[in-house]
């Protein structure tokens, strides 16, 4: 009930600016008072019992005597010292107060002059995210007021409803065309042309806002452009909407800039299929993309405070929603090491507690997400400045919530020296479990991706180019060595050897006729003839490698073999696969990440788990790490262009020939005559590695990240 803070303020003679409008809202069935100062255009909002002390004080001699009279009368409730404290503090750094003691009138006057100096400072340690004042449009939206009626009225909405539903069927007829037109642009990005779409799009949505804030009453004094990771995006302020009484009128304005966004989305989409390809045309998509991205991914997420937190916050009736649920959060995090320990400052509105701190959680474990991409973006440019970057923000992340956490501690001392001795054993035994989960040694293993292979398979390809006009031999089914498999025709190839046998027969004639007259060299004769019998030799070995046969015994997988028929395919194209009907060996692509480890390894031991029956487990042998990296893959289906885990290159049309260098780990499997083994079918292998902590795994993967990416 008593803080040490109480001598600072319990003498002073405190009252509310004149100035300050005063407004009662309901508020989760409670009564809730709003402050605003038009002059600073600065709120608050008071609980019904601050709000009734405050009032109480111009008619007594100081704040302490107040508090007293209060305390006498039995309605101080939950209004401590701390939280008095607090709650001037609060109304002092908002300028709402008026102070009537000398010395306190000379520190207001400093701190008004801290204030003037305040904006400069935090935009000199803000410089990702400064915010530039450009213009006061409040005047012409006044005189805008019957347009914005219609504009943001029913009239408007049934137009936004017309034209939202044809751009959603535009969008669903050209799908496929929305999905390449997409994967070219960020393929072959231009940026210039997405800046200025994006830059449209926002200050359009800053528009809308500042429109609807308008059309309910509400003052837009500022338009600016707020340097966002040093880009300029358009912003407004319409704070002046946190006042309104009407929920749907602040959820009206919080919602209108995606309205709008969605609304341009859909004149885009329109005129993006109603155009031919070109400029036109691809100014029109990039506004649809950008504005469609930027409505429904980044605005509509609630877990930041953009469109969608407002909105939530005011649909759930929970004020200031972000500093409720972080402070749930604490709460049940405190709860959870120290037993039932609660602030007595909390100043929650009445709803499920648990539920605020299951928001608080997704929203710290999002703003972590989002500041280590922000970082990561930044540093992909320019390394220095993203290392700048993460500082910054961490720093700004993390330390107002560790002071305010030393100042509740220090604050609150008597409070924590009461907690009991069980909670704080409790804590550290919490403490203790978690350190030795990070800190002690855990099995360990890698997750490899594989592929059977049968032992001595050969592809069946054709020797020489030609026609396939039958297929002789049967699919899937097993064939003898020589047997013929498929049939081919090259009418040129009996042309040709035709050709070759009239040459020959007319250099005899002449080889004769040289040895009856005896005065013709015979040697370039002769030498003509054995080149024509050599030619005639290779037509007559291409002629019989029209019918293409088995290269060993063995199964026949030939699933588009048909695809083949009367058509023409050139030499060396595959006909299928003989499988010999024998053991089969598994071949596990090891990336470089994991290749120091599995190296290490001196007796490799593992198993094996394939697609579509990863209930069976098969053990393997005779494991060993082939010690030469290779930029083939073994089988096409481990490649990303197949829907596997390694990176291939774009421009291999085989799918074999991977980004980085990979190593291999060839074995045998137990289980020879299982029924899931079969050729070129991909699994998983798990590779038994020595006992780590999970603290050396991620110091591991960290490094490896940044030395990966940066080529630190």
């Amino acid at each position: 009930m008593f803080s040490d803070r109480w001598l600072h303020v319990s003498g002073l003679q405190i009252r509310i600016h004149t100035r300050v409008r005063v407004a009662a809202r309901e508020i989760g069935g409670e009564t809730w008072h709003m402050l605003h100062d038009p002059m600073s255009n600065e709120y608050a909002r008071l609980r019904a019992d601050g709000w009734r002390f405050i009032a109480s004080l111009p008619s007594h001699r100081c704040v302490g005597e107040a508090w007293q009279a209060a305390y006498d009368r039995g309605e101080i409730g939950a209004l401590t010292q701390h939280r008095v404290v607090q709650l001037i503090s609060a109304l002092y750094r908002r300028n709402l107060l008026a102070i009537s003691t000398p010395i306190d009138s000379a520190r207001l006057t400093e701190r008004g002059r801290r204030r003037l100096r305040k904006p400069a400072l935090q935009r000199a340690q803000s410089l990702l995210f400064l915010q530039i004042p450009l213009i006061d449009p409040d005047r012409a939206l006044r005189r805008m007021a019957p347009l914005l009626r219609i504009v943001f009225g029913p009239v408007g909405l049934l137009i936004w409803a017309l034209v939202v539903l044809l751009g959603l069927t535009t969008l669903v007829q050209r799908w496929e065309s929305v999905i390449d037109a997409s994967s070219a642009i960020f393929a072959a990005p231009n940026p210039i042309l997405l800046f200025v779409s994006f830059t449209i799009s926002k200050a359009l949505h800053e528009l809308g806002h500042a429109g609807m804030c308008r059309r309910h009453g509400g003052a837009v004094h500022t338009l600016g452009v707020m340097l966002l990771i040093f880009a300029p995006i358009p912003y407004a302020d319409v704070s002046s909407a946190w006042g309104f009484r009407s929920r749907a009128a602040r959820v009206a304005v919080g919602a209108s800039g995606m309205l709008v966004d969605a609304f341009v989305a859909s004149l885009a989409t329109i005129a993006w299929s109603s155009t031919p390809p070109g400029p036109v045309n691809d100014a029109a998509f990039s506004l649809m993309l950008t504005s469609a991205i930027y409505a429904f991914v980044i605005n509509a997420n609630p877990l930041m405070r953009f469109d969608g937190y407002y909105i939530l916050s005011d649909l759930i009736d929970v004020p200031n929603l972000a500093a409720q649920s972080s402070a749930a959060f604490g709460s049940a995090v405190r709860t959870f090491f120290l037993g039932r320990f609660t602030s007595r400052d909390q100043d929650e509105v009445a709803v499920d507690h648990h539920g605020l701190a299951a928001f608080g959680a997704l929203a710290l474990g999002y703003r972590i997400f989002a500041i280590g991409g922000i970082v990561l973006f930044i540093a992909d440019q320019y390394l220095g400045l993203g290392l700048l970057a993460a500082i910054v923000l961490t720093l700004s992340a993390s330390g107002p919530p560790a002071l305010r956490m030393l100042a509740a501690w220090r604050t609150n001392r008597a409070e924590v020296s009461s907690i009991p001795g069980r909670a704080w054993l409790r804590g550290g035994v919490s403490l203790g479990l978690l350190c030795a989960l990070i800190l002690s040694p855990l099995p360990d293993w890698n997750t490899l991706p594989a592929g059977i292979e049968a032992i001595g398979a050969q592809q069946v390809s054709t020797g020489t180019a030609g026609r396939v006009v039958e297929v002789i031999g049967r699919p899937n089914m097993v064939h003898r060595a020589g047997e013929p498999l498929v049939r081919l025709e090259d009418p040129e190839l009996t042309l040709e050897r035709r050709t070759i046998e009239l040459q020959l027969v007319r250099n005899g004639m002449m080889e004769r006729r040289a040895l009856a007259s005896g005065t013709a060299d015979l040697d370039p004769i002769r030498e003509r003839r054995r080149s024509l019998e050599q030619a005639l030799r290779q037509t007559d070995a291409d002629i019989a490698l029209l019918l293409v046969r088995a290269p060993a015994d063995g199964y026949w997988a030939a699933p588009a073999i048909h695809n083949h028929m009367h058509g023409w395919v050139e030499r060396g194209t595959e006909l299928g696969t003989l499988i010999p009907q024998a053991d089969h060996r598994l071949i596990a692509v090891v990336p470089q990440s994991a290749a120091a480890r599995v190296a290490s390894v001196a007796d490799l031991t593992g198993t094996v788990r394939c697609s579509g029956d990863a209930r069976t487990m098969i053990h393997l042998y005779d494991l060993r790490m082939v010690p030469l990296a290779i930029t083939r893959l073994p089988n096409p289906a481990l490649g990303s262009a197949s829907g596997g885990d390694i990176a291939v290159s774009g421009h291999d049309p085989t799918g074999t020939a991977s980004v980085e260098p990979i190593f291999q780990i060839e074995g045998r499997i137990s289980a020879p005559d299982h029924a899931f083994l079969v050729h070129r079918r991909s699994c998983w292998v798990r590779i038994d590695l020595p006992h780590r902590s999970l603290g050396a795994r991620w110091l591991e993967a960290t490094r490896q990240f940044f030395q990966r990416r940066y080529r630190l």
